[in-house]
């Protein structure tokens, strides 16, 4: 009986698969650690259609599945764009489960898998050309459209309300009164913290490793975002320096702080964004989940903030694909 599903999310950095069986049961999960990324410095996807070969073998030794227990495979993020399997253009917003699962792409590709793979397209926030005069009315999306769908169903919640998704780039998403995505906001923070973190003068002071929940910091994450408001960025980075140096402090004071100065990109990209808005989610893991929690709640943009580190125990975006994949098969 082919009642099991697969969900494949790909990021910039890794890659997801999951099979599941009735429900939201999960029977196996693979998570590789490649994704977009690795794309964009090969030149090509080589290595993630070996990934997703090796990946659907091993699922099944896990599990004892075979494909003809497989009702659908469905893949999300970065796996439909030209740095994944294939690309699938982006769908304009507002939109929500119904138009997303409404645009999903059927690809065959049978040297990977005996299935056809259902894609399901990001979302762009304007419809216009984009220009050199209003580039900034404009974001794209590729996997976070299907974590809005999860933490909206899954926590039952309504809009108006603000999204706040932690990851190599935050995602800020605006999901209107209907539970449609109506714009995003874009941030490089996360990229920007690794690459002070890894990449810099800073790698000492930070030991090469980022703040974890066990080191994090409230006093520490506060006073960096101060400074990067008051400061900038580049030269409140810098203080990390200096406070290891003159000051003795230790890496895990820095990092938190390194982490607060790097947060108030996010908070300064919505500051004059929030009209209509008074309830905001910040769906995040770990020390920057925490700290951006903690800083919307002292900033009092939002009556009222929540905070979600995943889906019941599962991926936002694997659960959300999930979802799509059950309204296509309920809705032939």
């Amino acid at each position: 009986m082919r009642e099991n599903r697969i969900t494949i999310d790909m990021g910039t950095t890794n890659t997801r698969i999951v099979l599941w069986g009735k429900g939201q049961q999960k029977r196996g999960e693979i998570i590789y650690r490649i994704g977009a990324k690795r794309s964009a410095e090969e030149g090509n996807n080589r290595e993630i259609c070996e990934a997703l070969r090796n990946g659907f073998t091993e699922l099944f030794k896990q599990t004892g599945v075979c494909w003809e227990q497989v009702k659908m495979v469905i893949g999300c993020g970065m796996l439909t764009s030209e740095l994944g399997l294939v690309q699938i253009p982006h769908i304009s917003a507002p939109a929500g489960i119904c138009e997303l699962a409404q645009s999903v792409r059927m690809v065959n590709i049978p040297d990977i898998c005996p299935l056809p793979f259902y894609l399901i397209p990001g979302i762009q926030t304007a419809k216009e050309t984009v220009t050199v005069d209003n580039y900034d009315k404009y974001d794209v999306m590729r996997g976070e459209e299907t974590e809005t769908v999860a933490i909206l169903k899954q926590f039952g919640l309504s809009g108006p309300v603000l999204l706040f998704l932690t990851g190599s780039h935050d995602k800020i998403i605006f999901v209107d009164r209907n539970g449609r995505i109506s714009h995003s906001i874009t941030s490089m923070t996360g990229e920007l913290l690794e690459a002070v973190t890894f990449h810099t003068i800073l790698s000492d002071a930070t030991g090469n490793a980022f703040v974890t929940s066990e080191e994090y910091e409230e006093d520490m994450v506060m006073k960096g975002y101060l400074d990067g408001k008051r400061f900038g960025i580049g030269r409140s980075c810098f203080y990390g320096r200096i406070l290891k140096e003159c000051a003795d402090i230790n890496r895990i004071k820095i990092c938190n702080y390194l982490l607060g100065v790097m947060l108030q990109n996010d908070i300064k990209a919505v500051e004059n964004e929030t009209a209509g808005f008074r309830d905001a989610v910040v769906a995040g893991k770990g020390a920057v989940g925490n700290a951006l929690y903690m800083i919307l709640k002292k900033e009092r943009i939002f009556e009222k903030v929540i905070h979600f580190e995943d889906c019941k125990g599962e991926s936002f975006s694997s659960v959300g694909a999930l979802m799509i994949a059950d309204y296509l098969i309920q809705n032939g």
